[in-house]
């Protein structure tokens, strides 16, 4: 009797491990941690209100793409603003679609190169480096970064302003041919959205880009208003018309993906 006891015990415990072993990748597939979520989770506390302010495509995955049509400017036609398609998907991808023409730029890859054509080195920078997407995504690689603080506030010409955060980071990528780039940005303390992001150029350019124009898109705030300044020059300007929301997917938009 103990001996039969014993093998139906086994037998059971076989029966019983064979099974969780069996159910172990339905339930890790079922598991599998938001590759967003953990990013953020990894974001230094300091900067996790400028991800919050945007909604919650830099907090859970599925809205890492932004589609969007508008208008682009160059300083030597600025009466003529040219339609233009983008799309946007984290981390540092962009494609620009101009009637049949595009071209995309993915920074995350190795292959990526400096565009040769000034105005568009210095619209692919201002899209995907002065953002708060790009920050947060380039954080990782920084050199130096400094939270300077929050609430500082600039007078306006009433002798009142709102409270500013400055953010200095300093970090490489192909769009500065490898060289580290010093960077500060400047965010409203009372909304957390990115307003401005000064820098000096590999030229010696001093530059400003400014981010306006914030508006809420399937709860995501996305700003329809970039502007790039050099020397005290405006020299770019993007209005946005439109925007949608959605998740990244690898579908060969920005060639590698």
């Amino acid at each position: 009797m103990i001996e039969r006891n014993r093998v139906i015990f086994m037998s059971r415990l076989l029966c019983g491990t064979l099974a969780a072993a069996l159910l172990t990748p339905c339930m890790v597939q079922a598991q599998e941690p938001d590759a967003m979520r953990l990013s953020f989770n990894q974001t230094p506390p300091q900067y996790k209100a400028y991800a919050a302010a945007l909604g919650q495509r830099l907090r859970q995955s599925g809205r890492e793409r932004i589609t969007a049509t508008g208008h682009l400017t160059y300083a030597e036609a600025l009466d003529k603003p040219l339609p233009v398609g983008i799309v946007w998907q984290y981390p540092l991808k962009v494609m620009l679609t101009n009637g049949e023409s595009s071209q995309a730029f993915d920074l995350a890859s190795a292959s990526v190169k400096t565009p040769a054509d000034r105005l568009l080195a210095g619209t692919v920078e201002a899209l995907l480096e002065d953002s708060v997407e790009g920050l947060l995504a380039l954080l990782p690689t920084a050199s130096m970064t400094r939270h300077l603080g929050s609430g500082y506030t600039l007078p306006d010409a009433r002798g009142k302003g709102r409270g500013i955060d400055i953010v200095q980071a300093t970090f490489a990528t192909a769009l500065h041919n490898g060289q580290p780039a010093a960077k500060t940005y400047w965010f409203d303390s009372a909304t957390g959205l990115l307003g401005l992001v000064e820098y000096e150029s590999a030229s010696g350019d001093s530059v400003d880009v400014v981010v306006d124009d914030w508006k809420e898109v399937d709860g995501e705030k996305i700003p329809f208003l970039i502007e790039r300044w050099e020397n005290g020059k405006l020299v770019m300007r993007l209005t946005l018309l439109s925007a949608a929301v959605t998740a990244g997917i690898a579908d060969g938009t920005f060639g590698g993906n």
